[in-house]
């Protein structure tokens, strides 16, 4: 406990999971620090009618000042001494709330600080298009597996209009995906959501029941991609991209996810800051903030990979991007490269072909030359096994391994691309690759 000030609110941190600060000033007034930084006002008191602990939200800091906090714990200790219960008369009031607003209470309380933009950007489109419309003036409590059901129904029966109609409104959506995909994308994505919120929305002590409990995902998902290219069609894929009518700092881009082995968005993303070119062994440095497991992640670069990025420079120039778009300020995205890879794929000629395909053509030849799991894994920053030796004792990074993979794979690929390289990248003369 501690006399709180308005400079000290604004500055303190903690280390700790969740730290409570109580306010010599009001009593019962504290102030909840989060490791991530979020800060809370609330209230604890006991409840006149059976003396039970309550806890009373206020709201965020800085929504709430220190002096608006105080004012307002003044108020609702006013309402407790005359034997009223602020949090209760709080939770009946959330429990009346509708549909939409639970939603909203998720994407802002939930979604907006723990998942990435593009997946906010997903799940409000979902709500937008698929359950407001249908749910958003019911009362969150009102609605029964049965309404959810038959909403999951209606999306597996019919696949998106857009790609129904080939409307083009969105030319990044995948509108080449089989139809029963399209289905899976639309009613799978929809109960996800739902599922998702009114979990969350259970947790928190907004509604009192979830009516997803029990209710089956409605369409089977596809059998995961297992597509590798064989050696003649890597061949055919690099040497064809000099056929497409693209730029060619784009043919350097897949050329460049073809020896890292990188996710094409990471690639497309790539600023030259996160460069070391001029270290004995070159890396490239991708923040957590770009990686799908938001773990930063280290790829070593081969000879190849840096002759590579060495020609991309010169193509853009003073821009802070490798691969910036046509006015250089900003990066190329991944749905630029969905609409690059519509252009490339017929002139390449290569059967059921998307970006994601030559991350796994790497990871498979890695594999069937005897690269360890681990080390694969660390060159395609996954993160998995469950084991207590995995989780809690061995963290070593395997950076050797790594790197042994990386120059194995770049070396199979010099075999049939070094007279590609010399003759299309304007290399200087007597250069290796």
């Amino acid at each position: 406990m501690r006399q709180l000030t308005a400079r000290f609110v604004e500055s303190v941190r903690t280390n700790k999971l969740r730290e409570e600060i109580r306010d010599k000033a009001v009593d019962g007034l504290e102030l909840r620090v989060t490791r991530t930084g979020t800060k809370t006002w609330c209230l604890r008191y006991r409840r006149a009618r059976d003396g039970r602990k309550c806890v009373l939200t206020i709201g965020r800091y800085p929504d709430y000042s220190l002096v608006e906090a105080r004012n307002a714990a003044a108020e609702a200790r006013c309402v407790i001494a005359r034997g009223g219960d602020p949090a209760g008369d709080k939770q009946e009031h959330r429990q009346s709330e509708t549909f939409a607003d639970l939603a909203q209470h998720w994407l802002t309380e939930h979604c907006e600080i723990k998942k990435r933009q593009s997946s906010i950007q997903n799940d409000r489109s979902i709500l937008k298009r698929h359950l407001l419309p249908r749910f958003g003036g019911m009362r969150a409590n009102d609605i029964t597996r049965r309404d959810i059901s038959q909403l999951l129904a209606l999306n597996a029966q019919s696949s998106d209009r857009r790609f129904a109609t080939g409307d083009r409104s969105r030319k990044t959506r995948p509108t080449r995906l089989p139809k029963n995909r399209r289905t899976v994308c639309n009613a799978n994505r929809v109960f996800a959501v739902v599922r998702a919120m009114y979990r969350w929305g259970l947790a928190q002590g907004l509604v009192d029941n979830d009516p997803t409990w029990g209710v089956r995902a409605p369409v089977r998902e596809p059998t995961p991609r297992t597509r590798v290219l064989s050696d003649a069609e890597l061949m055919r894929f690099w040497f064809g991209l000099e056929d497409a009518p693209i730029r060619k700092i784009d043919r350097i881009m897949f050329r460049l996810a073809v020896v890292t082995g990188q996710r094409i968005g990471e690639v497309a993303g790539l600023a030259k800051r996160e460069l070391d070119l001029s270290a004995l062994d070159p890396v490239w440095t991708i923040s957590g903030a770009r990686t799908k497991s938001k773990v930063p992640h280290k790829v070593w670069l081969s000879p190849l990979a840096v002759e590579l990025i060495r020609s991309a420079e010169a193509l853009s120039g003073a821009s802070e991007w490798l691969f910036p778009l046509t006015k250089k300020d900003r990066p190329m995205r991944t749905p630029n490269v969905v609409d690059i890879t519509k252009v490339v794929r017929p002139v390449v000629c290569i059967d059921d072909f998307v970006p994601h395909d030559l991350r796994r053509t790497a990871a498979t030849y890695l594999g069937e030359h005897d690269i360890p799991d681990r080390d694969i894994e660390g060159v395609l920053n996954h993160v998995s096994g469950r084991g207590v030796t995995r989780r809690h004792y061995d963290h070593a990074v395997r950076e050797r391994g790594k790197r042994k993979a990386m120059m194995l794979w770049s070396e199979h690929l010099e075999g049939f691309c070094l007279r590609t390289i010399v003759s299309h990248l304007e290399l200087p003369v007597g250069c290796r690759y």
